[in-house]
């Protein structure tokens, strides 16, 4: 199970931070705040699309995001200059199966950002189905593609935000899944 592999990885010290300084309730608290899923759809110059799930957080403050790296992985980067009006911001990132795993160890705990983690779960169990290198099918691409526009809502913010993002009656999995049932029949 995803959590299961994040959370042994920590605790075995890959990732040197006692659960003491930093536990999966403030991370997930964190993450609620100032952090995101997203799925990154590219184009390369042969107009192939692919998809990618990122996980991130924003801060000011180096020293933490530094102390979410030893703890779960992935890289942090500063995201912008000082200036004489605004401090130099970080962000921290994992991607893929660690987002995905990051998102599985965390959802639980979740408040505001649990339908992205959900759905960031889906979506790297579709990715990981075609790990043989076949071609992707329609139905299959239709699915990622609906997954990356469901995130993209999900994420949306301000006044204008769709009603759709928090009234999703069936996700682009279930209705991929839905698409493999009647394909089988």
């Amino acid at each position: 199970m995803c959590s299961e592999n994040f959370q042994t990885r920590a605790s075995r010290g890959r990732h040197a931070t006692t659960v003491a300084e930093m536990n999966l309730e403030y991370l997930a608290g964190l993450f609620d705040g100032e952090g995101y899923f997203s799925i990154n759809r590219r184009q390369n110059r042969g107009n192939e699309i692919s998809y990618r799930l990122y996980a991130s957080i924003t801060l000011r403050q180096y020293s933490i995001l530094k102390e979410i790296q030893e703890f779960a992985g992935g890289v942090v980067r500063q995201s912008s200059e000082a200036t004489i009006r605004h401090a130099s911001c970080f962000i921290w990132t994992v991607i893929g199966k660690e987002a995905a795993e990051l998102a599985h160890a965390i959802k639980d705990k979740l408040r505001a950002k649990k339908q992205q983690a959900e759905l960031a779960i889906q979506y790297q169990v579709l990715k990981n189905q075609n790990r043989g290198g076949q071609p992707n099918s329609e139905e299959r691409w239709s699915a990622l593609e609906q997954m990356y526009e469901q995130m993209q809502a999900l994420n949306e913010k301000g006044p204008n935000r769709s009603e759709e993002a928090d009234d999703c009656d069936k996700s682009p999995w279930q209705l991929f899944q839905d698409g493999l049932r009647e394909e089988e029949q």
